[in-house]
């Protein structure tokens, strides 16, 4: 089987039937107690053409979708979502 490749504007390589990468602003969320393996915001930026906006978040990993740390996301994804109106 043949893949064909296509350059992509940060520099890496692509299949050519891969799809397309939004240009939308992408909004990040960084849990800051506890160390974690994850890449970061910046493993997103070969699947996004936009920004891609890191918020950090007071809470380990585990807890990102806990009840006290719920409503402290939803507030950045509310108002992020006002700004795009």
């Amino acid at each position: 089987m043949t893949q064909h490749f296509t350059a992509s504007d940060t520099g890496t390589e692509q299949p050519a039937d891969a799809p397309a990468r939004p240009r939308a602003p992408r909004v990040y969320f960084t849990a800051t107690v506890g160390g974690s393996d994850l890449t970061g915001p910046e493993g997103w930026r070969p699947y996004v053409r936009g920004t891609v906006v890191d918020h950090d978040v007071d809470a380990a990993h585990d807890e990102m979708t806990a009840p006290h740390v719920l409503p402290r996301i939803a507030r950045v994804v509310d108002e992020y979502l006002e700004a795009q109106q």
